[in-house]
């Protein structure tokens, strides 16, 4: 007798059991505010390296520094995404980063 079949349903009906699982375990925490829980996940995976290569954060001196070296390395433009809460705060942050790159 050949197992195979067996083995192969066996391996699938536990996949979709994962997946329910994981689908379950989003859900409830989009509902119970895990935000900043999956933030933090997703922060500590990314090597801090590469975020100061790459992201303008920190103090307005910082961050002029950081234009200024990516004005001097050729770049053009820049891909500017605030991350503060309301839209006027996001407006208010662009101006902030158009203003320090002269």
């Amino acid at each position: 007798m050949n197992a195979l079949p067996l083995i192969l349903t066996v391996f699938v009906a536990c996949a979709v059991e994962a997946v329910e699982a994981l689908t379950i375990v989003l859900a409830t925490g989009i509902t119970r505010e895990w935000r900043s829980t999956f933030q933090g996940m997703a922060a500590a995976l990314v090597p801090a390296d590469l975020v100061e290569k790459t992201a303008l954060i920190g103090p307005a001196g910082y961050v002029a520094e950081r234009l200024a070296a990516f004005r001097e390395a050729g770049v053009t433009t820049l891909n500017v995404t605030p991350l503060a809460a309301t839209h006027a705060a996001r407006l208010a942050d662009i101006e902030r980063v158009r203003a320090l790159a002269g």
